[in-house]
């Protein structure tokens, strides 16, 4: 009306306007379908991990009392393991004080028999 134009609507572009509506409401039923799918497939894998994560409550639940009893045993072990390294430096202590007392007599020995090698040396030319 604006332009004063009439506009008339011929069966041919009726049918071509009803062929378009089917063509999109076909696209759009397809588009929707599609989305529904997706939506109900992501719902049934929410689902199924809700479940796993119900089961895996339920072990941890059921296997937090030996945890528990584990931890005490670890608390055990590491205190006898701190009195055993007590008592290995207290010897190791021990085993090197006799080292050092050996180390002595050994470099005392050893100053001896180059002493009597030495004499031996000079004893020897004058036997024979």
């Amino acid at each position: 009306d604006e332009l004063r134009r009439h506009n008339y609507v011929t069966p041919t572009s009726y049918l071509e306007l009803i062929q378009t509506f089917k063509g999109l409401l076909e696209m759009k039923r397809t588009e929707v379908s599609t989305l529904q799918s997706r939506y109900a497939v992501g719902v049934e894998k929410l689902d199924f991990a809700s479940s796993q994560v119900a089961i895996m409550q339920e072990e941890l639940t059921a296997l937090q009392p030996e945890l528990v009893k584990t931890s005490e045993e670890v608390a055990e072990k590491m205190k006898q393991i701190e009195a055993d390294s007590i008592e290995v430096d207290a010897k190791k202590e021990l085993v090197a004080a006799d080292e050092a007392v050996a180390a002595k007599a050994a470099e005392e020995a050893n100053t001896i028999k180059t002493e009597c090698e030495a004499d031996l040396a000079v004893a020897l030319p004058a036997l024979a």
